[in-house]
């Protein structure tokens, strides 16, 4: 039977599957692939291809879905499809399939990050053995933390995504009422903060932002009006921002949003060994991170500011956390 083991991230754009030898070199894959998710039907026919394609088989699967895990079954809310463990397992002949929450899977790969693979934004004043939060912003927002049980740090996966955005100031009440407005239905007015603070959240903003009445130039508007994901061009387009200013508003509310999540988390984890930014979103936005008095959304709190001047803020700039995360989750199967 095969030593191999079958890890993976698992997004709502892509997958970023390997097979490594869970006592080897996690960052030697033996194959590796990424996958438009959108090109399966089924999380089983996602990796039947990846198998067939590196001509290999594993023993053992874990994958990190950005669900709930609930006695082994994921539902994810941008996937189209639905997962068991056992029937995965059973139908791919393989012998144990693990599933984590997908910020399991991030936070179980800070450990495993070089200092090269992480940008300090604020060194605060770090505690060894204090609680870790992290906050991903990629195609939807998760959220996790890791907790010290006395020997390693544990994992846990949240689903702060979820949460009620909770406006700052008039212009975020403005959003607010744009992307809520009362419908007279049970949650009316109600808005989740990864509507804000996501790659969908990115395109929220600067649908607000044009009816605020900034415009970018023309073959912007149109290339971003008409495609079907347009956070990359919004992104692109924010880099010059005196030609486009909507596009590098959505970008800058965007960061002050995220920057306002990391300190919520903060104090929700009390998180003295630091607050994380990690997911697809956080390294294309570190250039607004390292603005001059850009982390002031993330000290902004009126009674334990002192507090968040000490918690360490960093981004982590490795695209493939989750995966190292992933591949520790699955070494504990063996």
């Amino acid at each position: 039977m095969s030593e191999l083991l079958l890890a993976g991230d698992i997004g709502g754009t892509k997958a970023n599957l390997v097979l490594v030898d869970p006592a080897g070199d996690p960052r030697q894959p033996v194959f590796a692939l990424r996958l438009p998710t959108s090109d399966f039907p089924t999380l089983e026919s996602l990796l039947a291809h990846f198998l067939k394609a590196s001509g290999r088989t594993a023993r053992h699967v874990c994958l990190g879905i950005p669900a709930p895990v609930i006695d082994g079954h994921v539902a994810p809310v941008n996937l189209p499809w639905q997962a068991q463990e056992l029937t995965v397992a059973k139908n791919l002949h393989l012998e144990r399939v693990r599933f984590l929450n997908d910020l399991v899977a991030t936070a179980l790969g800070i450990p495993e990050l070089n200092e090269s693979e992480i940008v300090t934004l604020n060194p605060g004043v770090p505690r060894a053995t204090g609680p870790k939060a992290v906050v991903a912003p990629g195609t939807g927002l998760g959220t996790g933390y890791l907790l010290h049980d006395g020997v390693r740090y544990r994992a846990f996966g949240a689903e702060g995504g979820h949460a009620d955005f909770a406006p700052r100031g008039n212009r975020q009440r403005r959003l607010h009422a744009f992307l809520a407005p009362d419908d007279g239905s049970a949650t009316a007015g109600q808005i989740n903060v990864e509507a804000v603070c996501s790659g969908r959240g990115i395109a929220n903003l600067w649908r607000f932002f044009g009816t605020e009445g900034l415009l970018d130039r023309p073959a912007v508007e149109a290339q971003v009006a008409a495609a079907r994901d347009p956070t990359v061009g919004i992104m692109l387009a924010a880099a010059t921002p005196g030609d486009n200013p909507r596009s590098a508003a959505a970008a800058g509310e965007f960061v002050a949003i995220l920057l306002q999540e990391a300190g919520n988390a903060a104090v929700r984890w009390l998180a003295s060994g630091g607050v994380y930014l990690a997911g697809g979103v956080s390294p294309k936005v570190l250039s607004y991170l390292q603005k001059p008095g850009a982390l002031a959304p993330f000290f902004a709190n009126r009674h334990l500011s002192p507090l968040l001047r000490e918690t360490p803020l960093q981004v982590v700039i490795n695209d493939e956390t989750a995966v190292l995360g992933a591949i520790s989750g699955g070494r504990e199967l063996f």
